[in-house]
């Protein structure tokens, strides 16, 4: 079995390692790579002495990931079926491997929002328009998308002021912006999380952390 990267001296004294422990280490950002080609590059990412690796998005993303972008407008809370980073199956075994290396593996979650038709499509009260494809992987979050209250799973706040209001419960670059108040878009989130440790994730970055309210925000709190 391989193991972790050794130290090599240079001539200079400089010590090229991999740290023992993730906080210690450089990330090689993998933006976008499948993760069967990740896989097959351990061995020289290990020599360079990244200590992490980042993976784009893993749920399912629009359009099965055809740009970029696509990874950062999912359609779901559980990991992709049908990506063109690959499968679950291809996920798993690139932790599998990058454990052997002594390589964390960290995949970028999106919580904020979820995917839109296009920026053209509107509901009535302006906001993004979410896309019904979500309704295949998520028909309880899809199905009270305009729902009133706190059973709403989307935030419609087209005419939000103040910064608070425009940072947390705004869609933001139009996307229909998640009520991440709300139990059941909570508990998705959760899921997911969990989804990923069970194949062998070891961290995330979350995207648009800044735009979900935390239970210390002055003006727009909640447990999330």
């Amino acid at each position: 079995e391989p193991t972790p990267a050794k130290n090599n001296m240079e001539s200079d004294g400089y010590v090229d390692n991999m740290p023992a422990a993730t906080v210690d280490g450089n990330i090689f950002h993998a933006f976008c790579w499948k993760y069967s080609d990740i896989t097959a590059n351990l061995a020289s990412i290990a020599e360079s002495s990244f200590k992490s690796i980042q993976i784009s998005p893993v749920q399912q993303p629009k359009n099965g990931g055809a740009t970029w972008w696509s990874f950062y407008q999912p359609l779901s809370f559980s990991i992709a079926d049908n990506s063109s980073l690959g499968s679950k199956a291809d996920l798993q075994e690139l932790c599998t491997e990058a454990d052997k290396y002594g390589i964390s593996i960290i995949a970028d979650i999106v919580f904020n929002h979820l995917a839109n038709i296009d920026d053209d499509h509107l509901e009535s009260d302006g906001t993004p328009t979410v896309s019904p494809d979500v309704e295949t992987y998520e028909p309880e979050i899809y199905a009270n998308r305009n729902a009133s209250g706190t059973e709403a799973t989307f935030h419609h706040n087209k005419n939000a002021s103040g910064s608070g209001a425009i940072t947390q419960y705004y869609a933001y670059g139009n996307l229909p912006d998640l009520n991440t108040a709300n139990p059941v878009v909570q508990a998705r989130s959760l899921a997911l999380l969990k989804e990923c440790i069970d194949v062998g994730i070891d961290g995330f970055r979350l995207d648009a952390a800044k735009h979900i309210e935390t239970p210390t925000d002055p003006q727009y709190d909640s447990d999330f």
